[in-house]
């Protein structure tokens, strides 16, 4: 096998794509040839998202689940992911199936032509007119608190080499944004167009009160108190659960 590869995915009320989810995930994965892991975070879904997870796990123990005691939010999530990793490469993506697996390998490419963080920007983006407008937002905002190049995107859709974080990643305190936490230890960041498929089930849980704090957060976080210190005795969440 080669360089050991961990898929990250926050998972929030998705039982409706979390099977199809992993079947194409692991469709693409094994077809990379590459060793690799799926770690998946439940973030307090009120559905029954953590029954699949367990299902999922006892079918293939390259799965690995995590239940988050209370919804801790997605941030939060995926930084629980990324602590357990273990893989040289680790890829985010969200559990909605709007950033469609078979993309994954797109990102590798980037990676081995060498570029330490690589973000995956839709060609056609899919997502609501608020959503669109929510994202240009954010994308000014790290402009303005000058977190990126100007012509640099960002996505949730993203893989970076394990070895480019400048700190242990338990080192975040109150508030994380994982593209802020990337983006410090980066050297070679690149866009990367993919594709972006329609929402096939449910809604979005973006909307303008949560777009708000999270603005708030940021500015706090990366404006205010950019050299805070970040160490922490507890994480920002608590599991309830966790299949390793």
């Amino acid at each position: 096998m080669k360089s050991y590869l961990s898929i990250i995915i926050p998972v929030y009320n998705a039982k409706r794509t979390l099977e199809l989810l992993y079947l194409e995930l692991n469709q693409v994965l094994k077809g990379l040839k590459y060793d690799y892991e799926i770690i998946m975070v439940d973030d307090g879904s009120k559905d029954n998202s953590f029954v699949i997870l367990e299902d999922i796990r006892k079918r293939d123990d390259r799965v690995k689940i995590i239940k988050l005691a209370n919804n801790a939010g997605q941030q939060n999530a995926i930084l629980c992911g990324l602590q357990l990793a273990q893989g040289e490469v680790l890829i985010t993506i969200d559990d909605d199936l709007q950033h469609p697996p078979h993309e994954i390998p797109k990102l590798i490419e980037k990676i081995d032509e060498g570029y330490d963080l690589v973000f995956g920007i839709p060609l056609d983006k899919k997502h609501p007119l608020f959503r669109n407008v929510g994202t240009r937002v954010i994308d000014l905002f790290f402009n303005m608190l000058g977190l990126k190049p100007s012509t640099l995107k960002i996505s949730s859709f993203r893989a970076i080499k394990r070895e480019v974080l400048q700190a242990d990643l338990g080192d975040s305190e109150g508030f994380v944004y994982i593209s802020a936490l990337f983006l410090q230890g980066a050297k070679k960041p690149v866009n990367l167009l993919v594709s972006h498929e329609k929402r096939k089930y449910g809604r979005s849980n973006y909307n303008l009160r949560k777009l708000g704090g999270l603005l708030v957060q940021m500015f706090v976080r990366y404006y205010l108190f950019p050299n805070r210190n970040k160490k922490l005795s507890q994480p920002n969440y608590v599991i309830a659960k966790k299949i390793v």
